[in-house]
Order: C-alpha cells, then structure tokens, then sequence
C-alpha cells in the first residue's frame, strides 16, 4: 500500500443550470397589420372628409389638425411594423446559420464500446437505473451541419506535476489548458482543468512538496471536487475522462485498476506538512454523505446508505473499475521512456489512498456508470503521477496515453 500523504485528490464544482424561457422577441402579430389597415382607412377618410364638405369653399386650417396627427400616427406605425419584419428576418437568417458552427458539448456520440479495457465496475448495477446528469449548458466542443459534433476526452488533475501550472511554472497538463480541436486530427478536442497553485507552502513527512488546497476548480477538497466534478461534467458531456494526481516520491507513472466506494468514516481527512521547520496540518473537511441534502451527485436528497459512502447506489468499501487501456499505456510509456525518467505500471488492487485522489478516481469511473450510455461516456481512469516525474516528461506520457485511448474510442 502506497504513501496516502503524498497524494492528494479532487475537488467537485457544481454550477446552476442554466434558466431557458421564451423570449421576448418583439415581432408584431396578425393583430398589429389588421390594426394599420384600420388606422390608414381611418387616417384616408379623415383626410378626404374636408374636400367632401366644403368642395370649391376655402377649408378652415383647423379641419387638417386631426388628418395630420392620424396621417403621422399611421406613418410611424407603419415604419414600425415593418422595422419589427425586417428584425426578425434578420434574426433567423443569422440564428439558422451560426446553428452550424455552434459550441456544443457532443450532443451526439458512437454507438460503439471501447475495444479494450474492463467496463464499468464489478457492481455498479445501482448506478444504471438513473437517467443522464442533463444535457450541457455551455459548450466548448465545436460542431458542423454537414458533419457529427466532435466529442470531448477531459483530462483532470491535482497536485503539481499534474496540475496546469501557471506562468512561470507549467504543469504536465500546460499544453491543454485551452481546448486543443481536432487534437492530432484524431476527431476528438481534449481540455485540462486543474486547481491553481501559486506557490509551495511545505514539505511533507518524506520531503515532498506540500502545495495545501489550491484554488478555482477542483480544489484538494473533498465537498469541491464533488460539486465542481459533477458541475464539469454536466456541462462539458465527455466521452472520456482521464484524472491525474500526485503519488509517491519516485518516478512512477501508477495506472489505477479500480478505486473504492468508502465509507465516510475511512477517507482521510488530516496532512501533515512542514513550514519553514513548524509542523502543521491541514484539515479536510469529510465528503458528502451519498444521497444526503448536501450531495453534489444526482442522487441528491434520495437518503443515505450503510456507512455514509459518496455513492449511495453501491455498497460501502465496493469497487469500480477503470476501463482505460492501461496495459497498452503501460507498454507505450516504457517504450518510449526505456524505464528511466517515467516508469509506468498498473495497481490492480483498488486502494487508491483513501485521500482525494481515490476520491477523485472513483467519481469518474462513477460518472461514465452513472450515465450507463456510450454516446456519452464510455472510458474513466486515473493514474498516479510520481513526484519526481518532471512537467516535461509528464506531458508526454500524457500524450502516449491520449493516443492509446484515442485507439480504442470509436
């Protein structure tokens, strides 16, 4: 069993879903023609009133006062109406042809299964009896009439070397921290999103860097990763999810077989690190209890299980599974890095820490579940990265593995 202090975990955002309504276009009704007809008929007979009565006589200038009001009223009016047609013309013209080039979060994906990997856990039968966690509300996947919507591969991470980074210090995952489309021409965008960490706070007990809880998305917070994890994926609909932390102090590049559905007592909750040579610790909030007033899941308000696990639709201390390709990943990496600077391998045994990390690894093997449909999510993993496994080197294993899951995507 590995180090737990050494790796941390996620944090879950969840945003509001987005109000839809009709709106308030502002284009005239049948009524409003009928009611210009009306007002020029009006406006006609006013005007020719006078010549009718007074023939060859002089008419008195005061008889043209309420010609003259009805004549301009019934000219605006029409202006008006035709202003309005004309808006509205223009508005679907342009509305009809930007639907072509929309963001849209992959309304529509293969019908296929992944070729390699194991699918789904060992018993998560619970999860598939619920419908979709909703369609997206923003989008960043690109779209084309003539042709299906690419579908997104979402790469999270945590402590530093998985992070993003910021200037000055980039992260493994730097080099998606904006949508890369059509990544490699492979048909797929792939996105990053990290929590920031602008400066090392520590060490930890083995001399680690202690970078504490970060800030922004998927924080090293148990309740925010939950709630912005289910927010992100709601709204960006990947049909795959690869999550990344930080694992022991060594070069090691740890594909995760499983994680756990832990009980709420078992996940760990206290880090200690050293300040400039004072011991401190930082206190973690426990997770959510399934199915509780405060989940983040969809399975909100639906009443708590046995042991108070995050996942009420399976049963405490369970397991599900990743179904990444890690043997061809495993193989890849060491192909390339010859055993050196990133040695990959693959933990068959499903303790993933019992720190935010497996609480992590287990949401996104509980999400492709969840959703239970291959046009939305059909491949979840993690990996674990070694501290001394360089941004550099990182990317690229980051690169190695996207290609082995792009091989067995449809």
């Amino acid at each position: 069993m590995r180090n737990s202090s050494s790796r941390p975990g996620p944090t879950e955002p969840q945003s509001p879903p987005e109000r839809s309504g009709p709106a308030n276009t502002g284009v005239p009704g049948p009524w409003h023609f009928w009611t210009a007809i009306a007002l020029t008929l009006l406006t006609l007979y006013l005007c020719i009133s006078p010549w009718t009565l007074y023939r060859d006589q002089v008419i008195p200038w005061q008889l043209w006062v309420l010609p003259l009001v009805f004549l301009t009223v019934c000219l605006w009016y029409w202006l008006w109406w035709f202003w309005c047609r004309h808006k509205k013309r223009r508005s679907s013209s342009s509305s009809s042809s930007s639907s072509s080039s929309s963001l849209s979060s992959g309304s529509s994906g293969s019908s296929g299964s992944l070729s390699s990997g194991s699918s789904g856990s060992s018993s998560s039968s619970g999860s598939s009896s619920s419908t979709s966690s909703g369609s997206s509300g923003s989008s960043l996947i690109s779209s084309s009439s003539s042709a299906a919507p690419r579908r997104l591969i979402l790469l999270l991470g945590y402590w530093p070397p998985t992070d993003i980074g910021i200037a000055g210090r980039r992260g493994m995952l730097w080099k998606w921290r904006t949508l890369q489309a059509n990544y490699k021409n492979s048909g797929y965008d792939v996105l990053a999103i990290s929590p920031t960490f602008a400066a090392q706070l520590g060490v930890g007990m083995v001399g680690e860097p202690f970078w504490g809880k970060g800030a922004g998305q998927l924080t090293v917070d148990y309740r925010d990763t939950s709630n912005d994890f289910w927010a992100i994926v709601t709204r960006l609909n990947p049909i795959a999810i690869m999550s990344f932390s930080r694992g022991n102090n060594d070069k090691s590049w740890e594909l995760e077989a499983a994680a756990r559905n832990l009980k709420n007592a078992d996940w760990i909750r206290t880090l200690t690190y050293f300040d400039g040579g004072v011991r401190k610790t930082l206190r973690l909030d426990p997770p959510h209890a399934g199915g509780s007033a405060n989940d983040h899941s969809p399975f909100k308000g639906q009443g708590v299980t046995a042991g108070n696990p995050p996942d009420r639709t399976l049963g405490q201390g369970l397991k599900r599974n990743s179904n990444l390709p890690n043997a061809a990943v495993k193989a890849a990496v060491n192909a390339h890095f010859g055993g050196a600077n990133v040695v990959a391998e693959i933990d068959p045994t499903g303790d993933v820490g019992s720190f935010v990390s497996e609480y992590m690894a287990y949401h996104v093997a509980w999400y492709r579940d969840y959703v239970n449909d291959p046009a939305k999510c059909q491949a979840a993993g993690h990996t674990h990265v070694g501290v001394q496994v360089t941004a550099a080197d990182g990317e690229k294993a980051v690169e190695i593995q996207l290609d082995e899951l792009i091989k067995v995507l449809p």
